[in-house]
């Protein structure tokens, strides 16, 4: 019966799915592990010597040095893979098929994750054979070549890039311009993007970049776990400015296990970068208000405002809108001379503004004393003092 004290895995004590998953890898690997256990390196070593003495073969002190070695070299390499293994089995999900991953995948598998010895590089390997595990078929013998080719600081840089990697779909990099602070201060430069690129992780356009095409007007996206609807100006076929870097076949597929930190401020920068094409969350807390389109000297503002409903008053066309507070500037510009005014409210709270050509007032709805200005203003461009009333609901 098997000594249960030196017992790495007690099989009796896994779920199902990290049963097979053992049984695969000891098929695999030549028996590594027995169905009861697996086996500690040093017990095995033990045998070893004992099977050796009972032989009473006879060698030199070069054969002894040699056997030692290659005892060495094997025990690491068994710990390694054990290691590995025991790294992968927590990772497993409900409805992981291990049973279905191939032979010759986990073969080639181990025959390069065996010599890793870095707990961190070790880390990284159990996550792709776990991914395996759960969706037989999602990594590719090229991508075992390639990661068996990075070094630790290959590793640790991608894993910095994948911090600043949207899902989008898939997972993209958005790298809009690698001389700003936040991604310099976090590691990574111009030339670390060339390096990733050089080992064939991510694809690098420094000038160029790239864009992602065909969106509808809204499109969920998601910055670890902070979901947000984009909202496109367009109702369709809209065209996403993803920046200068994306993946490799090879580094998406390493970019799915990536366990990388988001970085601060990260998210606010690249909403700000989108504005500036047009884009912006849906769901975001905006201004309301009325326009009355004869009002408008430039109309085409119109078409950047969110227009929830249009009515006619005689001559007059209105329109009930929401809007960006950066997009006030531009209503200001777009108001025709004369005595036309619009107010905006800040939904669900107290802040007022009330629009005049190229002037801005910030006013409390609740405090009167807050109005003086914008009412006098608006006398002195003709308007009565009766319709500057400013009302919200």
């Amino acid at each position: 019966m098997a000594d249960q004290n030196n017992s790495l895995i007690n099989l009796g004590d896994l779920a199902e799915p990290a049963k097979v998953l053992i049984e695969k890898v000891s098929e695999a690997v030549g028996g590594a592990f027995k169905p009861y256990q697996i086996k500690r390196v040093a017990k095995a070593e033990a045998e070893a010597e004992i099977i050796k003495a009972n032989a009473q073969i006879e060698i030199s002190e070069l054969q002894q040095r040699a056997l030692n070695r290659f005892l060495h070299e094997e025990a690491t390499k068994q710990e390694n893979i054990e290691n590995i293994t025991k790294k992968a089995i927590p990772q497993l999900g409900e409805g992981a098929n291990p049973g279905e991953i191939e032979k010759d995948w986990l073969v080639d598998f181990f025959d390069k994750s065996r010599i890793v010895s870095d707990e961190e590089m070790q880390s990284l390997w159990s996550s792709i054979l776990a991914g395996e595990a759960n969706k037989p078929g999602t990594y590719s013998k090229r991508t075992l070549h390639l990661m068996a080719s990075l070094d630790k600081g290959d590793a640790l840089l991608f894993t910095k890039l994948c911090g600043f990697a949207w899902n989008i779909g898939t997972p993209v990099p958005l790298v809009f311009d690698s001389q700003n602070e936040i991604y310099t201060k976090n590691g990574i430069t111009f030339s670390a993007l060339k390096h990733l690129d050089a080992i064939g992780l991510i694809s690098f356009e420094s000038l160029s970049g790239y864009v992602r095409k065909g969106f509808a007007k809204n499109t969920a996206v998601a910055y670890g776990a902070k979901v947000t609807v984009l909202e496109f100006p367009n109702n369709e076929k809209n065209d996403l400015n993803i920046g200068h870097a994306m993946f490799t076949d090879v580094g998406l597929q390493l970019a799915q296990f990536c366990q990388s930190k988001i970085v601060n401020g990260f998210y606010e920068y690249a909403m700000a970068e989108w504005l500036k094409n047009g884009v912006k969350d849906a769901n975001r807390v905006m201004y309301k208000g009325t326009i009355i389109e004869n009002s408008l000297a430039n109309k085409e503002v119109l078409k950047k405002l969110r227009i929830k409903k249009t009515w006619q008053n005689d001559d007059w066309t209105l329109h009930s809108v929401l809007l960006d507070e950066d997009q006030i500037p531009e209503l200001s510009r777009s108001l025709d001379t004369g005595s036309w005014y619009i107010h905006i409210w800040y939904q669900g709270k107290d802040d007022v503004k009330v629009i005049y050509k190229d002037k801005i007032f910030d006013i409390k709805f609740s405090d009167k004393s807050t109005w003086t200005d914008a009412i006098e203003h608006g006398k002195s461009l003709g308007i009565p003092e009766e319709q500057l009333d400013f009302p919200i609901d």
